[in-house]
Parts: C-alpha cells; sequence; structure tokens
C-alpha cells in the first residue's frame, strides 16, 4: 500500500471507491450469483467460478477498506476531528471477519456436498474435499473462520463429516484421495483447537463443547454396514501434533472420556477389542490407527502441560484417574503391534509431573504413579512406561522430593512418597542401565548441591535412593545369567533329545547289540550332564561386587561432600558418622527392596 496524504478529500475518496466496490458486488449478486444458484438446484453442478469471482471481489472491497481506515489513522494523527467524521460518513466498513464468515458458508456447502456425493458419487465428493482444503488452508489461524464453520456444521455435522472421511480414506483408492483426507484431518483439528480455546478472538461456546461431547459417545455410521463412536473419530484431531487443545477444553473432553470408558458395561468400552474396529479414523499418524481415542487425548496432554496436571491430579481424594490409565485399564495394540497407548501415556505423565516438580500438584501425581505402580503391579513398571517414569522420577531427585522420602521406619511416619513402593519402582527401573545411570546422576548431583543445608537427610536420602537403584543393578546381572543359562540348556537338551531319536531307530538285535545301544545312551546322558551350564555362582559373585563397590562409592562420596563442605571442631567425626549412616541406609533400602544378602 501506497502513502496516502491524511487529507479529507483523499479519504472521501476512499470512501467513495468502497461505496461503488459494495454497489458492484451488490449488482453482481443479483444478476450472476442468484441465476447460477437456481441453475445449480437443478442441474447439481457446482459453479465454481461462480464462487471465485465473489470472493475475488470481496477481496477489492476488503483491500479499499484497508486503505480507508489506514487515511482516517493519519487523518486524526493530523488533528481531524473523530466524532464530525463518522458523523459525516456514517458506512459498515468491511472486515476479515465478514470475508471469513463467508468462506465459511462456502466450506459448509462443501461438506454438504461430500456428505452427498460419498459413498454415490466419489469424484463429486473428492472435488469438494479439495475445495474444504483449500478453505481450510487459506483461513488458517483465522477464529471466525472456524467458529462459524463449526457453528454451521453443529457437533454431529462435524463427526458425520469425519466419518465420511474415514471411509474415503479407508475404501477410496483413487490416487491422491489418501492425501486429501489427511489434509481434511489435520485442518479440522486446527479449526477445533482455535474454535474452542476461550483465549481466541472467537470462540465457541461452552454449550457446544457440552454437545460435541455428549454427541461423541453415540455411534456414528463410516459405512452402510458399520458405526463407530464419535470418540473414535475424534481421536486423529486431539493427537494430530500440529494442534494445541485449550486447558478447559481438554480437561472436560478428558474427564467425560475417562466416565465414559469406566461406565462401559463390564468396565469396556467399544474400543477394548480393535479388531471390531475398522476402518482405521486416524490417517495422520503411522502407527496409530485411531481405534482407541484415550491415545488422542493422552497426546493432547502431553503437549499442555496445565490440562495434563489438571486432569490427572488426585487431589481431593478423586478416584485415581492415574491408577486406572497406569494400572487398571487395558491397552490393546494398535498398528504393527505397537504400544501407542502407554507410549502416549508417558508422554502426558512428563508433561504431568516431570515439567514443574515444585509443583505441589505435580508432587502429588508423581507420589500417585509410584503408589499405583507399586501397590497394584508390585513395583513392575510396563516397558513402555519406564522412560517417562524414569523422567518424571529424575525431575523430583533434581528439586529434592525424595530427599527424606526415607524416613526412620520405626517412627510409623508417613512419606509423601510412599517409601515401600519408591523402592521397588527404583529398583524395577535400575535394571535398564540407561535409566539406572539417569536416576544415580541425578541424586548425586542433588547431594552435591544441596549437602551443606542438611548433611545429615541428604547423606541418609542418598544412600537409601542408591541402595535400592543397586539392587535392580543386580537383579538384572543375576536375569542376565539365568537367561542365558536356559538358552544354553535347552540348546544341549534339543542335541541330546536328537541323539536318542536317532539311537531309537538303530537296530538291535542280540545281547551285545544291546549292550551297546546302552552304553552309547549312557555316554549321551553324561555329554548332556557335562554340558549343562549353571552360572548362578558367576552371577553372585557379580552381585557381591557390584553391591560393594556401590557401597563404598556412597562412603566416599559423604566423605568428600563432608570435607569440602563441612567445617569446624570434630568435623573429621561427623564425617565419618554420615558416612556409615549412609552405607548403612543403602543395605537397608537394598533389602528391603527384596535384595537378598550378597554372598561371595
Amino acid at each position: 500500500m501506497g502513502t496516502a496524504s491524511a487529507t479529507p478529500a483523499n479519504l472521501f475518496a476512499y470512501s467513495a471507491a468502497t461505496a461503488q466496490a459494495a454497489h458492484e458486488l451488490e449488482n453482481f449478486v443479483r444478476s450472476r450469483v442468484t441465476p447460477a444458484i437456481l441453475a445449480y438446484s437443478q442441474t447439481q453442478s457446482c459453479p465454481l467460478p461462480i464462487d471465485a469471482m465473489v470472493l475475488s471481489r470481496l477481496r477489492a472491497i476488503l483491500a479499499t477498506d484497508e486503505e480507508v481506515k489506514q487515511v482516517g489513522q493519519d487523518f486524526l494523527k493530523a488533528g481531524g476531528d473523530a466524532a464530525s467524521l463518522l458523523l459525516t460518513h456514517q458506512r459498515v466498513v468491511t472486515t476479515d471477519d465478514a470475508l471469513a464468515a463467508a468462506e465459511a458458508a462456502l466450506a459448509a456447502e462443501d461438506v454438504e456436498r461430500i456428505d452427498q456425493g460419498y459413498p454415490h458419487d466419489p469424484a463429486a465428493a473428492r472435488a469438494a474435499l479439495a475445495r474444504l482444503n483449500d478453505l481450510m488452508a487459506r483461513n488458517r489461524g483465522d477464529s471466525e473462520f472456524a467458529t462459524s464453520l463449526l457453528r454451521q456444521l453443529g457437533p454431529r455435522g462435524l463427526l458425520n463429516l469425519l466419518g465420511k472421511l474415514a471411509a474415503m480414506g479407508h475404501y477410496d483408492h483413487s490416487k491422491g484421495a489418501l492425501p486429501q483426507v489427511r489434509t481434511a484431518q489435520r485442518g479440522l483439528s486446527s479449526l477445533l483447537a482455535q474454535a474452542t480455546d476461550p483465549a481466541s478472538p472467537h470462540h465457541l461456546d461452552a454449550g457446544w463443547t457440552q454437545a460435541l461431547d455428549t454427541a461423541a459417545g453415540r455411534s456414528v455410521p463410516v459405512t452402510p454396514y458399520l458405526d463407530v463412536t464419535g470418540y473414535q473419530l475424534l481421536e486423529p484431531l486431539l493427537g494430530n501434533p500440529g494442534a494445541h487443545f485449550s486447558t478447559p477444553f481438554l480437561t472436560t473432553f478428558g474427564r467425560d472420556l475417562l466416565a465414559y470408558e469406566r461406565s462401559s458395561p463390564g468396565g469396556k468400552p467399544p474400543w477394548a477389542n480393535p479388531l471390531v474396529n475398522r476402518p482405521m479414523t486416524n490417517l495422520i499418524s503411522p502407527g496409530d490407527a485411531g481405534y482407541d481415542p484415550m491415545v488422542g487425548l493422552l497426546e493432547a496432554l502431553g503437549r499442555n502441560r496445565e490440562a495434563a496436571t489438571e486432569l490427572l491430579d488426585p487431589h481431593g481424594g478423586k478416584s485415581s484417574t492415574i491408577e486406572y490409565l497406569v494400572a487398571l485399564r487395558g491397552w490393546p495394540c494398535d498398528v504393527g503391534g505397537a504400544h501407542t497407548g502407554q507410549t502416549a501415556l508417558a508422554e502426558a505423565l512428563r508433561a504431568a509431573a516431570a515439567t514443574e516438580p515444585t509443583d505441589a500438584a505435580q508432587r502429588r501425581i508423581a507420589a500417585e504413579l509410584v503408589r499405583a505402580l507399586g501397590d497394584d503391579l508390585g513395583g513392575k513398571v510396563p516397558g513402555p512406561l519406564r522412560s517417562g517414569v524414569t523422567d518424571v522420577l529424575g525431575a523430583h531427585m533434581a528439586a529434592g522430593n525424595l530427599n527424606g522420602a526415607f524416613g526412620d521406619s520405626s517412627s510409623g511416619k508417613p512419606t509423601v512418597f510412599g517409601e515401600q513402593y519408591l523402592r521397588l519402582v527404583l529398583a524395577d527401573l535400575a535394571q535398564d542401565p540407561g535409566h539406572y545411570q539417569h536416576l544415580a546422576s541425578f541424586e548425586t548431583a542433588y547431594a552435591r548441591l544441596h549437602f551443606h543445608a542438611d548433611p545429615d537427610l541428604t547423606a541418609a536420602s542418598m544412600g537409601q535412593i542408591l541402595g535400592a537403584l543397586v539392587k535392580g543393578r543386580i537383579d538384572a546381572v543375576r536375569s542376565g545369567h539365568l537367561s542365558a543359562d536356559a538358552r544354553h540348556n535347552a540348546a544341549v537338551d534339543g542335541i541330546s533329545w536328537a541323539v536318542n531319536e536317532a539311537l531309537a531307530q538303530v537296530p538291535t538285535k542280540g545281547t551285545a547289540a544291546g549292550l551297546a545301544m546302552q552304553g552309547v545312551q549312557q555316554l549321551a546322558n553324561r555329554i548332556e550332564q557335562h554340558f549343562h551350564q549353571d552360572t548362578s555362582a558367576q552371577a553372585n559373585r557379580t552381585g557381591t561386587e557390584l553391591f560393594t563397590a556401590g557401597q563404598e562409592d556412597v562412603k566416599r562420596a559423604v566423605r568428600d561432600l563432608a570435607d569440602h563442605l563441612l567445617t569446624g571442631q570434630g568435623q573429621e567425626r561427623r564425617a565419618e558418622r554420615l558416612a556409615v549412616d549412609a552405607s548403612s541406609g543403602y543395605g537397608q533400602a537394598y533389602g528391603l527392596a527384596g535384595g537378598k544378602p550378597p554372598v561371595g
């Protein structure tokens, strides 16, 4: 736009240009659009040229109005009177919102064409889908477009469109159909995120969102022979990594989804058995078929710390969502046998409990996570959750929340983190060398930084935590030896069985032949016994070495910290006492976590 002279004459000229453009548009609508719409209703052909010309005229008005607004601003800066200007020229300036609303109306028409066209006229449905994608791309980030389109569709209309997209993506094998469906799911995801965000300039009210939650629990036809729930159709929209849903939307939607699942007959919602849910509803994310809507919710929570914390916080004595998700809920395998749901849960746990460990809610979530794993699963952390749980506990170690988690057992005083459950979980995680190193480094780093503030508590806690961790390392060593022995001995047994089977086929006539055969079989049995291996003694020796080395490391670390940070009379005696206390806590935690006494 060029620089405009701030004079009333120029302002009036621009206003006149705008008015003229508006008149031209009105005449155009009367003379061209109305007859075209009538013709369209009779022939079912799509008036694409008419749409393009309407949009072109609207953009001309918009561009003119932008110049009018700029000149008005310059006029006011130059000392013009705003009141006289508005009274003299009473007119409505066309805005971006008007254009967005007009394009939303066109998009709603294309949605109707998709509904009418598929499956009877796939080509027409694909053409309408391409136009819908173009309109969504052109208005990306415009809250008026998003709100206006979704308001026109309504919750049921949105779910019906998603059902059509799932069917087209699965059954329409025409070139380009699948990419168009993916694009549409991504676009609708962004629209829904923006239109349900109370912080957007334009957004849907709570009533619309509640109606969506209600509709999501009902069946939506995908084909004449198959229905899925609305929750499943919304799964790819929530799981789309390119969309960020607001905290109010996610917490409301999440509570409704959890209530729907837990109130289903037998506690099993329709998606508990993925084999009955065809076709795939998620065409965005590889490995995620969209059968389980909880996956999409958890993926969205993983990108929204506030919503994840609010939804998973067990504060107030409410039924533990964490216990349900971590220990009680089933997680059916997804495409290719992947555990997509538990992987998404790990990300949600990171967001809810590892991002702000000094926050009281995140401490409650971490403590409830430990309790659920310890109480319901015996401290065994499921594979897909191990990395996420390690990060959560590492963050709380670094924040000092585990310092003092292991209190004086004789006092009976409860701790925020149930100490017995914490020992079991730490020991289980430490069976993975990477997780052991991660957790041990966090604890020793915290001790170095905070030893001076409370030497007694820090030394005791470090000994307890590292003792629980070394129990996991020793378990891993023993398990490795047992597994190796089992594989080796199974191979030896297989060879022995094959030899005996072959000998059984050899004819044994006469006493001499029979005696010879018995001798061969006895030799084969002795060979089998000879080659069987039992490395448990070696495992015990290795375990003892690990335990002893860890205990010495704890004492050395505490002595070093005390030597550098403690001063005054009796410093050496105090340092030694702290080292002994840490060593004692180390052995106690190892034993309480289930560790057997080390043997040589």
